[in-house]
């Protein structure tokens, strides 16, 4: 559902997951131009999908820019520009530094870190850290 005020440009597909909530003024824009003058001159335009996972929350005035997906059960704080890809179980805004990973049930995959994949698991109220 699209809550009051807010914009698809469609020009490429839009997915939304079951549950997800959308607050106002929020933004959908899939189509994208050169980055080149010269090229911006022809009439092309280039759109990318769009794909929100479900159980997710995008606050007000959100704006998901063209190409970007976003996990299943991530947090967009209100006003944020996502320009790239929301891991699972993340948040992200404009006001955080770095992405951040939320809590989530029991046994559930949080975060891969550079390099050597670090994953996170919450067990009767602990976080054990593995490597892979």
């Amino acid at each position: 559902m699209l809550p009051y005020n807010g914009t698809m440009l469609d020009g490429g597909i839009i997915t939304i997951g079951s549950n997800t909530q959308v607050g106002p003024n929020c933004q959908f824009l899939t189509p994208n131009h050169p980055i080149d003058y010269v090229e911006r001159r022809k009439p092309i335009e280039r759109c990318s999908p769009i794909t929100i996972g479900e159980d997710c929350w995008l606050g007000g005035g959100v704006t998901v820019c063209p190409g970007v997906t976003i996990g299943e059960n991530a947090v967009v704080t209100a006003g944020a520009v996502v320009t790239k890809d929301v891991a699972p179980w993340h948040d992200c805004g404009w006001h955080l530094r770095k992405p951040r990973a939320a809590k989530c049930p029991i046994g559930h995959r949080l975060r891969k870190q550079g390099r050597k994949q670090k994953i996170l698991y919450i067990a009767k109220g602990r976080v054990k850290r593995t490597q892979r």
